[in-house]
């Protein structure tokens, strides 16, 4: 649970620069960020909870 709070403390801020500073397209960037969470919770979950 620890982990996914960091996670989407981690994607919201990026989520809101590539959306209003980048002027990326919303659904994109949405599915971007959940892609590279999905990724790096994969990740964590293959190395530290089950080893």
């Amino acid at each position: 649970m620890g982990f996914n709070n960091a996670e989407a403390l981690l994607r919201l801020p990026l989520l809101v620069f590539l959306v209003e500073m980048l002027l990326m397209n919303s659904v994109a960037a949405q599915a971007g960020t959940l892609a590279a969470a999905f990724g790096l919770r994969y990740l964590f979950h293959s190395r530290v909870v089950y080893p």
